[in-house]
């Protein structure tokens, strides 16, 4: 899914004290080599999550799950080493909600959260399931912070979903003389480098997903409905091991499809017109894919659609080749490099094709403005627990073996610009695949 504006700040280094722990799946942070810790007196806290008491299929806080890898709540974790690596001590804390019946003052609701939603991992599971040191009821959170934050003078901790900290967080907060940071950054440092275990999740999504587009196309016809062409990918990435989508997929038919993220979905598949559509899907541990083709609907393109078609996988190709010579050669290249790489190529095509008509210079103020009217979107992504991953980390960052990005180059030419050749009118193509960045 494409994004709206290049950033163009560096990546800052990894702090000389704190954490630095090697991206893993479930307790690994906790297998010895894989990780250093710096300093004695640092910690990183999840804050719980808002409470839903609508029962929806929308997904948890990737930040949380990244820390506790599953979908109840909550995790709080201490790293703590003596002054030789070899003797570093994780302490992991589980704090959970009450394990059977609990009141929600604020809320007015109450009941017996088993009876409704059902069985809770615990206190006991929540040992055996995270690795924990120590559990604990989410009522007793300022004894476990006290246990847990005790001699530390820096405490990192996540922002909670709408920006506002619970009150009990902040009260228990209150009785430490700790300084408390923001630890977004430090955990989406540790997101963004991909595990092979973490890797071998997003194949799986990548694969699922891929089969649902397959099976889409197999399934068009003209005369249904956009939404019910979407549908089609629901139903197979679940019925392959997906748990849900990744995101409110688009899919755009004719001059829908030169919408960037057209979600209606209530327009007729028509004989003769594109279908565009982006979508993914996530997997046990919250790893998404995200893909985008562009198809006929009738399974025949037009000339006009022929030509932009191959333009557009043409620009996709050689940005992935761009790509993997820059990382084999060891030559440092961020998403904003290739994102410009990716514009140069496109403009002068573009020209030749009639639908730019500047002349002032690849990359003058104008000929970007009329640029941007027809390809306003980024060249990718980072991808992993979240479609747009670790948002505190910029495009301007050097891509590193392990990151997953997405290459998606596109064009949106509306049905209603008289400057553009009458028979691209109306055409929005998009072409999307997740790219693993390697060092050979």
């Amino acid at each position: 899914m494409p994004a709206a504006r290049p950033a163009r700040h560096g990546l800052p280094g990894a702090p000389r004290q704190g954490v630095r722990v090697h991206a893993q799946q479930l307790g690994a942070h906790r297998q010895r080599g894989r990780g250093q810790v710096h300093d004695t007196r640092h910690s990183v806290g999840v804050p719980p999550e808002q409470q839903l008491h609508v029962p929806h299929g929308a997904r948890g806080a990737g930040r949380a799950r990244r820390a506790a890898q599953d979908t109840e709540q909550v995790l709080l974790r201490a790293v703590r080493a003596t002054p030789r690596p070899a003797q570093v001590r994780d302490s992991i804390t589980a704090i959970s909600p009450t394990e059977n019946c609990y009141a929600d003052a604020n809320e007015g609701w109450g009941g017996c959260s088993e009876q409704w939603d059902g069985a809770r991992i615990g206190l006991d599971g929540a040992k055996e399931r995270y690795l924990a040191d120590d559990a604990y009821q989410l009522t007793d959170l300022s004894p476990a912070m006290g246990k847990l934050l005790s001699g530390m003078e820096r405490v990192f901790v996540l922002k909670p979903d709408g920006g506002r900290y619970s009150p009990a967080f902040v009260e228990a907060t209150q009785a430490f003389h700790s300084k408390f940071f923001a630890g977004d950054f430090l955990v989406e440092q540790l997101r963004v480098v991909k595990s092979e275990n973490e890797l071998n999740r997003m194949r799986f999504a990548a694969d699922i997903g891929a089969q649902g587009f397959i099976d889409m196309m197999k399934n068009t016809r003209p005369g249904m409905t956009e939404l019910a062409l979407g549908s089609t990918f629901e139903g197979s990435v679940k019925k392959n091991g997906a748990l849900w989508n990744a995101f409110p997929n688009v899919v755009g038919s004719g001059s829908n499809a030169a919408v960037i993220h057209y979600l209606s979905k209530r327009d007729l598949l028509r004989e003769n017109e594109l279908v565009l559509v982006d979508s993914g899907c996530e997997v046990a541990g919250g790893y998404a894919s995200d893909i985008t083709r562009t198809w006929p609907v009738g399974g025949k393109l037009t000339s006009g659609q022929t030509t932009m078609y191959e333009f557009v996988l043409d620009v996709q190709k050689k940005c992935i080749e761009h790509l993997r010579k820059k990382i084999e050669t060891e030559e440092s290249i961020t998403l904003n490099e290739l994102h410009d790489y990716s514009v140069e190529i496109m403009m002068e095509r573009m020209l030749d094709f009639g639908i730019l008509k500047n002349k002032g210079g690849a990359f003058s103020r104008s000929a970007m403005r009329e640029f941007q009217k027809y390809n306003p979107t980024h060249i990718g992504h980072y991808l992993g627990m979240d479609t747009h991953d670790t948002p505190h980390i910029t495009r301007g960052a050097p891509l590193v073996p392990g990151m997953v990005v997405t290459v998606e180059p596109g064009i949106y030419l509306p049905k209603n610009d008289l400057n553009l050749p009458e028979e691209l009118r109306g055409i929005g193509i998009r072409i999307e695949d997740d790219v693993v960045v390697r060092a050979s």
